[in-house]
């Protein structure tokens, strides 16, 4: 390009010069050539830019992150000039087209097409546009290339991915629960070595015959209530800092971490309630399909600007005393004030797991994580890149 310029630019002068000096139709010929040259490329581009088609297309308007879908796009000269060089920019931040070359160039004779049908895929949760961001249009010489922005760009909507979790190394199944206080679901019974007078109605099966043979009168063991245990999920929703990139993947392994776990929960049947905040804090059950869909649904438009911690949140969720029950919190940040909310619910014989989805911990934040794990707090780290069902 810029020898393009360059050598239009010495021809100029060098024609002009020998013009000067030695004059003539021939010399004065060159010259005017020389300055039409630049000219005639810029009205060829302009021409171009103002005539050129492209249309593009997506399977649908609504995608699962990391899933492939359909993309076609077509470049089309409806004009009676040759189109000498186009090349198509796609937007490669957030997503990506498959056979999508951005060093192609493409030269078209009039009524001529190049079209690619290929596979997309989105990268990030979110909201944005995919496809191609530009075409870069040269002139035959190389001197203006212009830069073709689309005026209707291709957005989609991309849902969060759901990850399967076969054997979880962070939940355990079957968890002894016969001291919770406060259930999670319904509640089983279980007999007791106390025994009180045998009523109409007892089974046989209740009867204490010890008991019953040494007051000679017939006893019956009394049921009490043994909740199961379950999990409470904790969902941070707080700003994440960082790089454009960088948060985009922090809050997506969050929110595929909250969905992960609670799947997980489902399919193993655990008791599971989730503790989020929007405009104020609030909790979900999660026992059923439906529960789980009414969660993917606000997973899918959520927005990490919430000005309530996960202080805030267990310090709500103690409102119901929950005893040996498995807390698993969801961050991208450490606190003191975490810390010490989180001591008196370990105490009570709850398992506390903080998963950290942190880019880099830097030092303070490594300081907190020994202060966490020195008190029996355990603290899962993932890392950008990490693979979800490896760790959870």
């Amino acid at each position: 390009m810029w020898i393009s310029r360059i050598m239009v630019i010495l021809s100029i002068i060098a024609s002009c010069t020998f013009a000067s000096f030695f004059g003539g139709n021939l010399a004065y010929g060159l010259f005017y050539f020389s300055l039409a040259v630049p000219v005639v490329a810029l009205i060829y581009v302009l021409y171009v830019y103002m005539h050129f088609k492209i249309y593009q297309s997506v399977g649908t308007k609504t995608v699962v992150k990391g899933e492939p879908v359909p993309y076609f796009f077509q470049l089309c000269n409806e004009d009676k000039v040759t189109y000498h060089s186009i090349k198509v920019h796609f937007f490669k931040d957030r997503s990506y087209v498959l056979e999508g070359k951005e060093d192609t160039e493409y030269c078209m004779l009039p009524g001529d097409k190049q079209s690619l049908s290929s596979m997309m895929v989105c990268n990030y949760r979110g909201e944005y546009e995919v496809g191609i961001d530009s075409v870069k249009i040269v002139d035959f010489f190389g001197l203006f290339p212009m830069t073709y922005p689309l005026a209707s760009k291709l957005k989609l909507t991309v849902l969060p991915r759901v990850i399967t979790i076969n054997d979880s190394k962070l939940i355990a199944v079957n968890q002894d629960a016969k001291q919770s206080l406060y259930p999670l679901k319904k509640q089983e019974e279980e007999l007791t070595a106390e025994a009180r007078k045998y009523t109409y109605g007892d089974t046989k099966k209740m009867i204490h015959w010890k008991l019953s043979a040494k007051k000679q009168e017939l006893m019956s063991r009394t049921r009490v209530a043994i909740p199961e245990s379950g999990v409470l999920l904790f969902w941070d929703l707080s700003e994440t800092k960082g790089k454009e990139i960088e948060v985009l993947i922090v809050q997506d392994l969050i929110i595929e971490s909250i969905l992960a776990l609670a799947q997980y929960c489902l399919k193993k049947k655990i008791p599971c309630r989730i503790f989020f905040s929007e405009e104020k804090i609030k909790s979900q059950k999660i026992y059923s399909e439906t529960d789980f869909q009414s969660l993917y649904e606000k997973s899918s438009s959520a927005i990490f600007n919430t000005s309530f911690t996960l202080a805030d949140m267990i310090q709500m969720s103690e409102r119901s005393i929950y005893e040996n029950q498995q807390y698993i919190l969801v961050t991208n940040t450490l606190s003191q004030t975490l810390y010490t909310c989180l001591l008196p619910v370990y105490s009570r014989g709850n398992e506390v797991t903080i998963i950290l989805v942190e880019a880099v911990p830097d030092e303070e934040t490594k300081k907190l994580m020994d202060l966490f794990i020195e008190s029996h707090l355990q603290v899962v780290c993932l890392s950008l890149g990490t693979k979800l069902e490896e760790v959870l």
